[in-house]
Order: structure tokens, then sequence, then C-alpha cells
């Protein structure tokens, strides 16, 4: 303490002869510190700047993710009648709506999405109801089942058809319908907010109704009468059960008995964006070449742009009776599948249990990806649509999208609009046996082409360590390895996340980490040196 004292002491003194000099050398410092801050300011402000527009940037590349949906089925069945394997009363419904990182982008959405989701899964549980009454009660089996099919899911516009059917205590019915909705909102459109020239809309369709069908389908004999008659009744009532917005225009599906015969059916009928461009509101055109749209099973038609000319063709996907006589009838459901180009089918014969079709545009190319299943076993078959054929390019075997679940099974499925992030699914057998989904462009011939090297985990499926075990860290951001491990415990649960099915599996650990584990996938497979089954508990195959 004296010493410091001291110091303090001495350079008081030395005040009085050093005053001016400290004056002006402390002005230097000053006017040096100001110039050096004008310029750090500057750097700052320059910094901030950039800042801000990686900012902007950054917001801009998140609100570019085109959202993917989750499209969830449900199978259920009851009153199963003595002696009768077949359920007196089924129901197939599902619901529509964004996985995790498509709702933080589109909240509003979302929210809307499960809305109308509910909305409709009320409905078919309070037609189950009545249905389970109705054959307890002495009536006949019933069936009903409401099924969504994605149309568009891009940063504009979420659109979809919804095929329902009824056979039950209320009587017989069945169609299709359709919504859209503004991706940004959440607002549900109504016709008029799509087609704001609707008079010319309706001579667009009137035109196409004939040429698709034939005039004589129809009870009005003219395009100016049909026309009118649309305007009239339908485009000026409410419109927003009775259209989809698509990739290329817009479709509407006019409810049996509207304008044709009861008997006929559902007549649908799509006018393209580059027909007209002002006869739609800007915000809901697109142009998009690189687009995948669930295709509507017959006897619905579904309008195609193959050639990019505006002019359409008509793609029909229809399942297959068996011949009378055939030796395998009633083993499947179908005894095949029918692509049908401008009605021109292309047969092809593979009994299968259920499919789906879906058509895929990748720049100038079409093509028609197929997804069967038979007993379990899943293919994808893949077309090319050109010439005016729909020509077979090839198959691959246990990858697919969607697939009907089985008997009172409910199923979730990743659906992705868009043809550069193809969501397809394959069986996954590292350290068990479930479903995984891999985001894929379109390649070679058409077929699909792999974006990672791993698959998404997609059955919430959990293994518990039965003993304290080594893993290998991941970095928590980029989920890529660190090169050092980490100790789970033994008890700890880990939720499968995604792996190659070759050589690792990623986990979520205990609600907060991301871990690894590199196993042999040879039988049995092992980890650590040991069995899998050893170290782990809930592996099923």
């Amino acid at each position: 303490m004296g010493e410091n004292f001291e110091d303090e002491e001495i350079k008081e003194e030395g005040l009085s002869f050093l005053t001016i000099p400290v004056i002006i050398a402390g002005l230097a410092i000053l006017i040096c510190a100001f110039i050096f801050l004008k310029i750090t300011m500057g750097r700052l402000d320059e910094a901030e700047t950039a800042a801000a527009g990686a900012k902007t940037d950054a917001e801009a590349a998140e609100g570019s993710v085109l959202p993917e949906m989750l499209l969830t089925r449900v199978n259920e069945s009851w009153y199963r009648r003595l002696g009768d394997e077949q359920p007196a009363a089924a129901s197939v419904y599902g619901r529509i709506g964004l996985n995790e990182r498509s709702e933080a982008v589109y909240p509003a959405l979302a929210e809307a999405l499960e809305s109308y989701s509910e909305e409709n899964a009320a409905y078919m549980k309070a037609i189950q109801e009545a249905n389970c009454k109705y054959v307890a009660a002495g009536g006949p089996n019933c069936e009903e089942e409401l099924v969504y099919s994605p149309k568009r899911a891009d940063e504009k516009v979420f659109s979809f058809s919804v095929r329902y059917r009824e056979d039950g205590s209320a009587g017989f019915r069945e169609g299709i319908s359709g919504a859209a909705f503004d991706s940004r909102t959440g607002k549900r459109l109504a016709f008029g907010d799509v087609a704001v020239r609707r008079q010319d809309f309706c001579d667009r369709a009137a035109a196409r109704l004939f040429e698709a069908y034939g005039e004589e389908e129809f009870d009005l004999d003219s395009t100016r009468k049909l026309s009118d008659y649309l305007f009239e009744n339908i485009l000026l009532e409410d419109m927003n059960d009775l259209f989809t917005v698509d990739p290329l225009g817009v479709t509407v599906y006019l409810p049996a008995g509207i304008a044709a015969a009861e008997e006929k059916g559902v007549h649908m009928v799509s006018v393209f964006f580059s027909e007209s461009p002002k006869m739609f509101a800007e915000n809901v055109r697109g142009t998009s070449d690189t687009y995948v749209m669930l295709l509507d099973k017959a006897p619905y038609v579904n309008f195609i742009d193959v050639e990019g000319d505006g002019e359409p063709e008509t793609i029909t996907v229809e399942g297959l009776s068996y011949e009378p006589g055939d030796p395998e009838e009633g083993l499947y459901p179908y005894a095949g599948v029918a692509l049908g180009l401008n009605g021109d089918a292309n047969r092809q014969y593979f009994g299968c249990d259920s499919f789906e079709a879906a058509v895929v545009k990748n720049g100038t190319s079409t093509y028609l990806y197929v997804s069967v299943s038979a007993e379990g076993k899943n293919e994808l078959l893949v077309y090319e649509v050109t010439g005016g054929k729909v020509v077979f390019t090839q198959k691959q075997e246990d990858v697919y999208f969607l697939a009907e679940p089985g008997d009172d099974a409910e199923e979730e499925w990743l659906f992705s609009c868009d043809s550069n992030n193809i969501a397809l699914v394959s069986t996954m057998n590292a350290l068990g046996s479930y479903k995984g989904t891999r985001s894929c462009h379109v390649g070679k011939n058409g077929a699909p082409a792999a974006n990672t090297d791993w698959y998404m985990c997609e059955d919430d499926r959990w293994l518990t360590a039965r003993k304290e075990l080594r893993a290998l860290a991941l970095d928590q951001t980029t989920l890529e390895p660190t090169g050092k491990e980490i100790i789970v415990p033994a008890g700890a649960y880990m939720t499968f996340y995604r792996t190659d099915n070759a050589e690792y599996v990623d986990f979520f650990a205990g609600n907060t980490t991301y871990i690894r584990f590199a196993y042999g996938a040879a039988h049995p497979q092992s980890v650590n040196g040991e069995t899998a089954a050893e170290v782990f508990e809930g592996i099923e195959y």
C-alpha cells in the first residue's frame, strides 16, 4: 500500500513540469480516438448492414421451404359377424397436415389443415357410429372411405382433392371434392379468389368438357348453353368444395347430376394458367416444371399438360378386375392397373392389394410413378409419358409411397409435391425392422435418385440400453460426427432418428442429444462387439 502512495506522490510532483505536453498529447489522443471511432462506426454500420442482409437472406431461404405434408390413413373395423372373416362395418379415412419443419415456416397453414382434417374425421366417426348401430340391428355390411390426394404444395398454394365413398345406413354415395389454401395465411381460398374472370373460365371449361367426354354426355347441347349453365348454377354458388388449384391450372369437380345424368357420375375438367393468365389471380398462378401430383383414380379423369403447350392430355388410373375364370381370381383385390393416356390404356397385370399413382414432372419430361403393395411387398413402377404413349421404364423393389394400412391400423406418410425432393419409403433392417423415408430427385430414365445417404426413421420406434454403452458424439447442429465418444448410461431410451441402413443408426437420446451407433450388419447384428440384442432392449423385426 505504501509503495502505491509513493508512486502517486511522484506523479503529482511531475505535473507542474509536464502539464502542457500532457494536454497537447491528450488532445492528439482525443483526435486520433475520434478518427478511429468514425472508422470503427463505419465498419460497424457496414457489419450491421451485412448482418441485416444475411438475416434477410436467411429469412428468404427459410421462406423458400416448400410445404411437406403428413398424410395419415386410418383403417378401422367393428362387429365381426360369427363365422365371417370380413368386418361388418369398416372405415378408411385420413388426415392431412404438415411435418414439423414445414409447420415452423407455415404455422397458419398448419393450423388451418388441422382444423379441416379434424372436421372431416369427426364426420367420419359419426358415420361410423351410425353404421355400427345399423349393422348391430341386423343391417348389411357397411363401408366408408375418405382419403386425400395432394395436388400442389408450394409458397403460394396448398391444394388437394378428397375422395369419399359411403355405403351404409344413409344409403350409397360417392364422389370427389377439393380444397385450396393460401400457404402463407392459411386462408381457405374461394373460387372467386382464384378465377377472377369466371365467365371466361366457364367458356373454356365447357369447351373442354365436350372435347374430353363428348357432347352427347351432357344434358346441354352446345358449348354456350353449358357455359351459361355452369356460370348460373354452379360458379355463382359456393364452389369452395368443388375445385383444386394444381401446379399448372385449376380443376373443377362437377357433382353427379349437375350437368349430366346422375349415372354419369362426377365430371372433372381443368383449365391451365397458360391458356389465359388474366383469367386467374396472380397469387395462385404457377409455372413449375418440377412437381409431383397425386392422380385421382378412375372413374375420375386427370388433365395433364405433357407437352408444355397449354393443350391438355387426359390420364386415367384404374384398378383392373380379374377376367372370368382367371385361376388367381380373388387372390388380390386388383388383377393389375391400367394407365390410360387420351383413352389409350397401357394395362399392367401384377395382382395387388392397393396402388397409388402420381405424375412427376421434371423439366420437359413427364413420368408416372405407380406405388404397388401386395401382401406387404412394395414396389415402385416408373413410366415415361412420351410420343403419345405410356412407356414402362423400370421397377424398383421395396421402394414406394403411400400404402393402404392393414386392418385396424394407422399409418403416417410423408409426401412432397416437389420432384427435387420426392419422399420415398423403404423397409429398414438396421437394429430392427421399420419404415424409412429418403429424399430423392428424378434421375436417369425417370428413376428416383437419392439426395442423401440416409433415411429418416418414421415409425416412432425406440430402444433402451441394457448396459452402459459407448456411442459416437454428433455435432448437435450439423449432426456430423465430432470424432469423440459419449457414454450412454444403462436404462437410457433412444428414439430412432435416421440411418444409412448399412453401417450406422442415429438416435435422439434422452430428449436432448443426437448420438450415433455403428453396427455390424451381418446376422446377428452387433454393436460395440456384442450382439445388438445383448445391448439393446426393444429390437423388433
